[in-house]
């Protein structure tokens, strides 16, 4: 329900983020009205009839969702733990750096929708809490990136300002791409082995005895 709500560009109302004016002569005030009802609606027709009926009487689409998340966040622990067992647990073994990172994203993906609503916080802790969770990621990435890449690994951990995880993506990769490229130019091609191992004809003509 949240990412349909958020490909609609309406995220604002159920995360707090765009309140409603304070006087009703604001310009803003009825759009604000007709949006947020718009997103109750939403939020009622995509909940059981008897869910629906306990929050039908919440006007406000943050508090509504709010309502239904401090009611049923409880169950999602079971999964939290899955995910973050199953992003400790995975390794990049045999796979290339962008499938072992598309595997790590979809965990990162699906937990962000268990993750508390912080958007009362000030701008300055919602930008310290990304910075987190960024190093978060970033350090996730790397326990579970193969060895053979100890020493960018190495060189990652000690940079300051600590990248964010899309630059230590691009960064991998292109140490992965490099190694692609040696590997090509270090391994003779077929025609040249098959040209080195043929064996020489004898030619010309011999005076018989």
């Amino acid at each position: 329900m949240s990412k349909a709500i958020s490909a609609k560009n309406k995220s604002g109302f159920i995360n707090g983020i765009l309140k409603k004016p304070i006087i009703e002569s604001d310009p803003l005030y009825l759009p604000w009205i007709r949006c947020n009802d718009m997103v109750v609606s939403w939020i009622l027709n995509s909940v059981a009839k008897n869910i629906g009926s306990s929050i039908l009487y919440i006007d406000n689409a943050a508090d509504m969702w709010k309502d239904l998340q401090d009611r049923f966040s409880q169950g999602n622990r079971p999964r939290i733990f899955q995910l973050r067992k199953a992003i400790s647990s995975l390794k990049q073994d045999q796979k290339s750096v962008s499938d072992y990172y598309t595997d790590l994203k979809s965990y990162w993906d699906e937990l962000a929708n268990y993750r508390r609503n912080f958007s009362q916080c000030s701008i300055e802790t919602l930008k310290f809490l990304e910075v987190i969770q960024q190093e978060e990621y970033v350090i996730q990435f790397l326990m579970g990136l193969s060895d053979s890449f100890n020493s960018i690994r190495s060189q990652i951990l000690l940079l300051d300002p600590f990248p964010s995880i899309n630059k230590v993506i691009s960064l991998v990769l292109q140490e992965e791409k490099q190694r692609e490229v040696i590997l090509d130019t270090s391994v003779p091609s077929l025609e040249s082995i098959a040209a080195l191992t043929a064996k020489p004809t004898k030619t010309g003509n011999f005076a018989s005895k």
